[in-house]
Order: structure tokens, then C-alpha cells, then sequence
């Protein structure tokens, strides 16, 4: 946008140094952003390292960097410094979907009256989110935009792909630097931490309990007493949480896996420990085979599709999160 160029400032200074697993935040800057409105942060890091241990991007309209070519760009208005190429998962200059470096959250003043934050592993990320559409974060936060100002939350986004609930090795990378630090580790960082933060959304499990070549596959009383933990951290900071049931992982009927699944969703449905149920496995489970998601919502055994997603988005009640729904329908 025209005349919407910041320089950002760090106590004062054009420039800072972050140390390893360190975490900055610039100093304000005043800009206005609309509602819906995408937001570019342009950096210069001479001699940082770029490497990344991310899984593929979400579809159709991931967040993204663009690499540039060699020297300082961040006063750039223009895209000649940045090759358009789709670059994918790599460091070359380019089109980067789903590759983030350096800046992971962004935090401002707005008409909402407090923030959702949706916890989680892939399936809140968005991968495999595949065939037009968006995730169902995105449809959530549309949902809630059709409210008046006055009655609106935000949505923030916090799902890592390949991320456990529990504390153990990652099951996809010994070093943890794919998928994240456990959700008990990044839990105040990523979620409790952020501005206006009212609602918790949890989704996660499925990584723990499938496990993979670097970790066996959890028990459910592991997932059970990291979702407990997380709960009762979350309302001691007075934030409520919904926990949201695991989707199918096309586990064979009879196998440990699938007990272990049905025992988490047991839990979160009956247990009383989360403030609110969204129960995505019964939205997108195939009736006449309750291990598979449906096809019509499959991207793969473990991910929904776009339609899936839109349908998962859709039959969250927004009463969950003190929001009227029938308003809300009825202005979208």
C-alpha cells in the first residue's frame, strides 16, 4: 500500500542481535491494517543462516516469504529484489509458501474484544489443506468476522506441522527443529502470551500417539496428562479452553493406536476438564468406517482436505467462545 512503509526500531536502534532460541520484539510502529488485509515484514539478516526443517505448505494461500537476491532490500516497494520462482522448501532467492524465517507473530490494537488461539499440529496448520480453500482457522476467523465490531475475536493461528502435546523426542526429527518444541514448552510463548488471549483451541495428539521413526507410539494416558497440564495452565491465567477430538488416522479397529485414539477422545468428551467439546472426529469420520476420515474430507489418512477443513471451520458453535452464532450466520 502506498505511503505504508515503517522502519522498524528495537529500543530505539535500526538493528538488533537476537541470540540462539531467542525471541525480540521491535518497538511499535503506528500503521493501519484493515481487516482480511495481508501484512509484509521485510528483514535484513547479512550472514544469518537460512535453513529450514519445516513440512510442506498449507494450500491454497499459505503464509510465505520471499528470499531476495543478494543486499539490503527492506526499503523496496517494488518485487525487482524478489524473484517471484516458487522456490518451495529450499534457501534459494524466491517464493518461500509456508516458509517463515524470523518473524512469527505480530501484535497490535484492534476492535476485537480478545483472541482465540488455535493450538495445535498440521491439521491446524494447514497441511495437505488441498483443493481451494482455506483452513478451518481461516473459516473460523470469517465466521467471526461477520460479527459487529464491538462482539469480535481474533484468530491466531498456532499450529506447527509435525508438533506432539507431549514431552518426548519428536517422532519425524531427533532434533526437534522441524516440528517445534513440545505444545507444554511452547505453550505461553505461542499462545498464553499473546495480546487479548481469551480462548484456547487444542488440537493435538495425533503425532504422539502414531509416532514415527525417532520416537514409539505414546500411550493415551501421555497425551491425557499433557492435555490436563495445559489446561490447568491455561486457566490459571484465566483462559478457557475447547478441546477438540482426534480425527481418524486409519488405524486398523483392533489396534493399540485406535484404542489409544478413542481413549483421548473419551477423555475430551466426557472428561470435564476442557470449558468446551468441538468434536471434529465425528464432522469428518467416515460412518461405515469410523478409523477413516470420509472421502469427500480426506486429503490422506491423517489430513482433511479443503472441504474438510471448511467443515470442520463450520461446525465449531461459536457459542463456545461466549459469540452469538445465530447473528453471526446470519451476517455472513
Amino acid at each position: 500500500m502506498p505511503g505504508s512503509l515503517r522502519t522498524l526500531t528495537f529500543a530505539g536502534r535500526p538493528r538488533v542481535t537476537v541470540p540462539p532460541g531467542g525471541h525480540v520484539y521491535s518497538d511499535p510502529v503506528p500503521l493501519r491494517v484493515a481487516a482480511q488485509q495481508n501484512l509484509a515484514i521485510s528483514l535484513y539478516a547479512p550472514g544469518a543462516p537460512v535453513n529450514d526443517h519445516t513440512f510442506p505448505p498449507p494450500a491454497p494461500n499459505p503464509p510465505a516469504s520471499f528470499l531476495s537476491a543478494g543486499g539490503d532490500h527492506t526499503r523496496d516497494t517494488g518485487d525487482t529484489g524478489f524473484p517471484e520462482e516458487d522456490r518451495g522448501i529450499s534457501a534459494e532467492p524466491g517464493y518461500h509458501p509456508g516458509q517463515l524465517w524470523w518473524a512469527e507473530v505480530v501484535d497490535g490494537r484492534t476492535p476485537a474484544r480478545g483472541t482465540i488461539v488455535a493450538l495445535g499440529d498440521s491439521n491446524t496448520d494447514g497441511y495437505l489443506a488441498t483443493g481451494g480453500g482455506d483452513r478451518w482457522t481461516d473459516v473460523l476467523a470469517r465466521r467471526v468476522n461477520a460479527l459487529p465490531p464491538g462482539r469480535q475475536l481474533a484468530v491466531a493461528n498456532a499450529g506447527i506441522s509435525g508438533n506432539t502435546v507431549s514431552r518426548q523426542p519428536n517422532p519425524y526429527d531427533p532434533t526437534g527443529r522441524c516440528c517445534g518444541p513440545p505444545a507444554p514448552e511452547r505453550l505461553e510463548h505461542d499462545a498464553l502470551d499473546l495480546a487479548g488471549v481469551r480462548h484456547l483451541i487444542l488440537l493435538e495428539g495425533t503425532n504422539d500417539l502414531g509416532g514415527g521413526e525417532h520416537a514409539p507410539p505414546a500411550p493415551a494416558s501421555r497425551v491425557i496428562g499433557a492435555m490436563k497440564e495445559i489446561v490447568a495452565r491455561a486457566h490459571a491465567r484465566g483462559v478457557k479452553v475447547v478441546g477438540a477430538t482426534l480425527m481418524p488416522m486409519c488405524a486398523a479397529a483392533d489396534s493399540g493406536t485406535e484404542a489409544n485414539r478413542r481413549a483421548v477422545n473419551e477423555f475430551i468428551r466426557t472428561g470435564g476438564v476442557f470449558d468446551g467439546v468441538a468434536d471434529f472426529d465425528a464432522v469428518v469420520r467416515d460412518p461405515a468406517d469410523p478409523t477413516r476420515i470420509r472421502d469427500a474430507y480426506r486429503s490422506d489418512c491423517y489430513h482433511p482436505n479443503a472441504a474438510g477443513h471448511a467443515a470442520l471451520g463450520k461446525a465449531l458453535d461459536l457459542g463456545l467462545f461466549g459469540l452469538d452464532r445465530r447473528r453471526a450466520e446470519k451476517a455472513a
